[in-house]
């Protein structure tokens, strides 16, 4: 959208001619004194602190209204709506639905249409998701709109950032855990009426499956694989993959790994907390590898985790290898 600058006005109303096309509309803005004015909304700004709000009457003149004098904005209307049937079957928004409970049901992939009206008006979506994986939501909005996803307990997970009203509306975030989520669509500002419709999408990828989880502690460690290559995948912020092998004689353990992250790969100690050997090897595309002689019998953990809480991947995994090879003994 074009921004229009203004001069300087001491006016709380200020009406300039400009040669902008008249263009028969059913927008409005409503001041606090009661009276509706028909214009059509075309910009805001902050100017000293005050919120501004732009307009253009039929007449082509501009007008230029401080938020405190403004009521309601009333944006352009599109065929109304008949009563409708379940969202699965017309992908359109039915009321009300501005709660959990009452959340619509949309499938993944489907598109879902609807409009935020009357002002403060607020529109929520259920999609339920068969395991972890990452949830992609897009919305093409007419106007200024906010996308939150949230969780069953109402904890936002994630929310759209700002973007210009002909920009879509886009997020991906991963969710570690089958079930319900819901996305809520509402107006930036609670006092505008947006009748023009959205369309709305949610995407998912299921994530990769990993046969050794839960193994994020010592107690938790999963038998390694010893000889053979795998793949495991660090799938959220501060997911831990212990591995246990025991030893009985003195031997050397080896690990191999390549990962699509900047991850720790470390031997550890019977204890499940000494690093023996390993650290920060490498960085994504990397080869890792990682050896300690061991003397004595005992059970020993190998570690994998990302170098940081925004290094992991649940699509991506890491390949690894463990053996234990006897030494002989002098």
């Amino acid at each position: 959208m074009m921004r229009i600058k203004f001069a300087t006005c001491l006016a709380m109303v200020c009406i300039m001619l400009l040669p902008l096309p008249a263009r028969a509309s059913n927008e409005s803005v409503t001041l606090i004194t009661g009276e509706t004015i028909e214009a059509r909304f075309l910009d805001h700004y902050w100017r000293n602190g005050q919120e501004y709000f732009v307009f253009a009457t039929p007449s082509g003149a501009t007008l230029e209204l401080d938020r405190d004098r403004i009521a309601l904005i009333s944006f352009r209307t599109f065929p109304p709506r008949s009563a409708a049937p379940p969202l699965a079957e017309a992908a359109v928004e039915a009321e009300p639905n501005n709660g959990l409970s009452s959340a619509n049901p949309i499938e993944i992939d489907m598109i879902a249409r609807g409009a935020i009206t009357p002002a403060g008006d607020v529109d929520i979506y259920r999609v339920s998701l068969p395991g972890p994986g990452t949830i992609h939501v897009a919305c093409t909005q007419p106007d200024d709109l906010e996308i939150q996803l949230l969780d069953s307990r109402k904890n936002v997970l994630r929310k759209s950032g700002l973007t210009l009203s002909d920009e879509p509306l886009e997020f991906s975030h991963d969710v570690v855990a089958a079930g319900d989520h819901y996305i809520r669509v509402a107006g930036l500002h609670s006092f505008i009426e947006f009748k023009e419709e959205y369309r709305l999408k949610v995407g998912y990828t299921q994530a990769g499956n990993d046969p050794f989880e839960p193994n994020d502690t010592p107690q938790q460690a999963a038998a390694a694989p010893l000889g053979r290559r795998f793949d495991s995948y660090i799938s959220r912020p501060g997911d831990l993959d212990y591995y246990m092998l025991c030893v009985w004689e003195p031997s050397t353990i080896s690990v191999e790994s390549t990962q699509p992250r900047d991850y720790y790969l470390a031997v550890l100690a019977p204890d499940g907390k000494t690093r023996l050997a390993g650290g920060d090897l490498g960085f994504a595309g990397e080869r890792m590898s990682v050896s300690w002689d061991v003397h004595q019998p005992g059970t020993y953990y190998v570690l994998m985790k990302g170098y940081s809480d925004s290094e992991h991947s649940m699509h991506e995994p890491y390949t690894m290898m463990i053996s234990v090879e006897p030494r002989p003994v002098r």
